[in-house]
């Protein structure tokens, strides 16, 4: 998750300063989508509660870790359709909101991944502290090789 984000982040300065010729501090608020994106996610943690509740009652009361991931069934998809949008509405050099409306999208559907993953690590491990630690470590390694490897030809 990490790499994608970074990935994002490293392509704003060229594509808001090249194609949409902003300057340096315009295109510092264009992140502001990704942000907004970001507290709608949050909300999605509501849902996520309501699914494991209902669950967790159909299963005589008793919950199970998996019972925090089936919201991610609908919150994965926004990952690939919003890096599509960003990329596409950049290509197209369309109106400047629509690649940051992508990112608004992107910011809604890392966050209630992140967060289902996270419930679901703290709930499914009897160390939570080592597992959110471990997974820490994974993704700020992935991060790195994402944006650590050349990927021109």
């Amino acid at each position: 998750m990490p790499g994608y984000i970074y990935l994002l982040f490293t392509t704003f300065p060229v594509l808001f300063g090249t194609i949409y010729h902003e300057n340096i501090g315009i295109i510092g608020l264009n992140y502001i989508g990704l942000g907004v994106g970001a507290v709608f996610g949050l909300g999605s943690t509501l849902i996520a509660n309501k699914v494991y509740q209902r669950l967790s009652d159909a299963n005589g009361g008793k919950g199970l870790p998996e019972y925090r991931l089936p919201t991610l069934f609908i919150t994965a998809w926004f990952l690939p359709v919003s890096l599509f949008w960003y990329g596409w509405s950049a290509e197209a050099e369309i109106h400047w909101i629509m690649p940051v409306v992508g990112t608004m999208w992107f910011g809604i559907g890392i966050v209630s991944i992140f967060v289902a993953i996270q419930n679901y690590l703290v709930d499914g491990f009897k160390y939570a502290a080592s597992a959110l630690a471990a997974a820490t470590v994974l993704r700020a390694l992935f991060g790195y090789v994402l944006n650590s490897t050349d990927f021109r030809c």
